[in-house]
């Protein structure tokens, strides 16, 4: 009886390392798309800040979306900044933006 329970905890403690293994691998893959997310958001930020065709408003909430304040405040904010450039009319600006980024 005993060597069966070692049999079966060696195997599970293989099967728990390959899960490991492939979860490690899956979050690399993940981080690696979201890092890029980030990076082209923070790109077209910048670019909509810099853009003088953008209502002082929409800029208003962009500078607020770059404030470290903890939770989810600056995601909020940039939202917000995006909402109303598209609904007032410069969509076609934040496309420009994002495929600059």
């Amino acid at each position: 009886m005993t060597a069966v329970l070692t049999f079966l905890v060696d195997h599970v403690e293989v099967v728990a390392l390959e899960v490991a293994m492939i979860l490690l691998w899956v979050a690399s893959r993940v981080s690696k798309r979201l890092g890029t997310l980030v990076d082209r958001s923070i790109k077209t930020c910048r670019t909509l800040f810099r853009d003088p065709r953008i209502p002082k408003v929409a800029k208003a909430f962009i500078a607020l979306a770059f404030i470290p304040i903890p939770g989810p405040f600056d995601e909020i904010m940039a939202s917000v900044a995006i909402l109303i450039l598209w609904h007032g009319g410069h969509g076609h600006i934040v496309k420009a933006a994002w495929k600059e980024s």
